[in-house]
């Protein structure tokens, strides 16, 4: 005789809001202190947050199209745009026509910000590295990532549903 355990999901009203222990609060609570933590350590720039988050996925992808930036960013077209307009009012980026599609805009950092921003990026991402697994171990790092990047799968697999099912409606 086989017996079947049944797993069941916690019901949400037996978590209470003040738990200690959700995620979801921590998680936000972290990353809004390493936001304002970054946004101090770019005020010596002048970059506002989305700013500086534009120069940072360029300096890690390399030149891209605007679609791709917005697919990094949680901000709507217009706003890129903007931001994009500032930042190529102060030669930190250029902005090119992609051929094939003359409404595509193919972005890439100047050698100016190459040059003046770059060198600092570079050691904030490392302070910041430094000052968040401040305490760490080696094995508590890797374990930390894959529990993480299961965390966003599991968001990601969670966003694709709500699309879905908003369409299917």
């Amino acid at each position: 005789m086989t017996v079947k355990l049944a797993i069941t999901e916690p019901v949400i009203s037996e978590i209470e809001p003040e738990d200690k222990n959700l995620i979801g609060p921590q998680l936000a609570k972290v990353t809004n202190r390493l936001r304002r933590y970054l946004d101090n350590e770019m005020k010596i720039f002048d970059l506002s947050r989305t700013q500086w988050q534009v120069l940072c996925i360029l300096r890690k992808t390399g030149p891209c199209s605007q679609q791709d930036l917005l697919s990094n960013l949680d901000i709507d077209a217009p706003h890129l745009a903007r931001v994009l307009d500032k930042l190529e009012n102060r030669h930190y980026i250029s902005r090119e026509k992609l051929t094939g599609d003359r409404r595509a805009l193919f972005i890439k950092m100047t050698p100016l910000a190459m040059k003046q921003l770059v060198p600092h990026f570079t050691r904030i991402h490392a302070k910041e590295h430094h000052v968040l697994l401040e305490g760490l171990t080696n094995p508590e790092i890797q374990k930390l990532s894959k529990l993480l990047k299961k965390l966003e799968n599991n968001m990601n697999v969670a966003l694709q549903n709500t699309v879905k099912e908003q369409i299917d409606e």
